[in-house]
């Protein structure tokens, strides 16, 4: 695939606060079943990060972005490509995280990136990062219980993050998720092509 061809397929999804209020949008890249900022060579990813970045306030309409990274990308700077002032990191790694990764992690902080983290396993090698998050992504099934719910957002609250539930809720999960503090919503039923105009805006 070419580098335009990653935006045209770009999708949004509304990231709304316990309000129900649009506060900003999750991009994925679909390339296969990864939604994560594809691989590509220094020359295509510079140019599509320079098109991403002047798209960015009409594909958001000003809002912020979270936009998910494998840990190659993040290791590899790809993230200071974009604008700190409006793009959140999401590391995405289903393996074991390494130094590096953490090492680029806190370089991003520094730089002024706010680092989001997706609900992994509950690893001892993950707390270093959850130390630097600023929100972590738990994911919902609508068939999980609120005693099931109770327990996984205790776990993710407990490391000091803003909680992001990502998943389609019924009024009772999402009144029992605000119950709990939870402080943002993401529902995928709301994706929609980037480039068209979003009914949740």
């Amino acid at each position: 695939m070419k580098f335009n061809d990653f935006l045209n397929q770009l999708l949004r999804c509304p990231i709304f606060d316990a309000r129900d209020n649009v506060v900003g949008y999750q991009l994925e890249f679909c390339h296969g079943l990864r939604t994560t900022f594809p691989s590509l060579d220094t020359e295509a990813r510079e140019r599509l990060c320079s098109e991403l970045a002047e798209q960015l306030p009409r594909l958001t309409l000003g809002k912020d972005a979270i936009i998910q990274f494998n840990s190659d990308g993040v290791c590899n700077g790809v993230p200071n490509l974009l604008p700190k002032e409006q793009v959140w990191v999401s590391v995405v790694d289903n393996g074991a995280p390494d130094r590096k990764l953490l090492d680029a992690c806190k370089e991003l902080v520094e730089r002024g990136y706010r680092i989001a983290l997706t609900d992994h396993d509950p690893y001892s090698h993950w707390e270093p990062f959850y130390q630097i998050a600023g929100v972590i992504e738990l994911s919902v099934s609508a068939n999980q219980s609120l005693t099931e719910l109770t327990k996984n957002i205790a776990a993710v609250k407990r490391h000091g993050c803003e909680v992001l539930v990502y998943g389609t809720l019924d009024r009772l999960q999402r009144e029992h998720c605000q119950d709990l503090g939870v402080n943002y919503f993401v529902d995928p039923e709301y994706r929609s092509v980037a480039h068209e105009p979003h009914r949740a805006s």
